[in-house]
């Protein structure tokens, strides 16, 4: 299964801006059939910043929604609206799900926390024992934290290559409680550290967001 993410730093008022991104999620959804779950950012993001990702099980699948979302009146009309309020574009990102996780975000209600961290494997790694690592990493990390945890490989864009480790909570007060079991968690600690033999810790970004649709 692959996961499309298109991220936008947006000005104005947020509640508008909200407005605009739950608009854009009923409205792919109405377009394509399929859900388009909306993220604002809480942090590691710049303020105004907003996502939509979406899941397929391949690129064909994708790129035929696309087609007809430009095909749609409605969906230009949408986007016209929108780009008044863009400042900052991001790189679209299409990643590959190498770890399933237990829910998938398009079935988390509004309100819940989304914990992205994203890292390259080291230039000097072996990429079996990476692979081997991460996938114990995720699964420390959802058993211990009680997220719905998953890996992903970014697949293009200056992230080429960078693996994903993500952490759906269903809202803030379980994000953390979560986190202080984890960082209460022997297994977990170890786990984590464990991560220096592997990856290029310089290149690690984490973000965390909050599901608006």
């Amino acid at each position: 299964m692959i996961v499309s993410r298109r991220v936008l730093t947006m000005a104005g008022s947020t509640q508008s801006n909200i407005m605009l991104a739950i608009e854009a999620s009923e409205l792919f959804q109405k377009i394509t059939g399929a859900p388009l779950t909306a993220w604002v950012g809480s942090s590691g993001m710049k303020p105004g910043t907003f996502a939509w990702t979406t899941n397929a099980n391949d690129y064909e699948t994708m790129a035929s929604r696309n087609q007809l979302l430009m095909a749609s009146a409605e969906w230009a009309d949408l986007e016209a609206r929108a780009s008044a309020n863009i400042v900052e574009r991001w790189e679209d990102t299409l990643s590959e799900i190498l770890v399933m996780p237990s829910s998938l975000s398009a079935t988390a209600s509004p309100g819940a926390v989304l914990m992205s961290t994203n890292v390259k494997p080291r230039n000097d790694a072996d990429l079996a024992q990476v692979m081997a690592w991460a996938t114990k990493m995720v699964d420390v990390a959802g058993r211990v934290s009680g997220a719905s945890s998953s890996l992903m490989q970014v697949g293009f864009g200056p992230q080429w290559g960078s693996l994903s480790f993500n952490s759906l909570f269903a809202d803030n007060a379980a994000y953390d409680a979560g986190s202080a079991t984890a960082r209460s968690s022997e297994e977990y600690m170890t786990t984590f550290m464990e991560g220096r033999n592997h990856l290029d810790l310089s290149s690690t970004t984490r973000t965390l967001a909050s599901k608006i649709s």
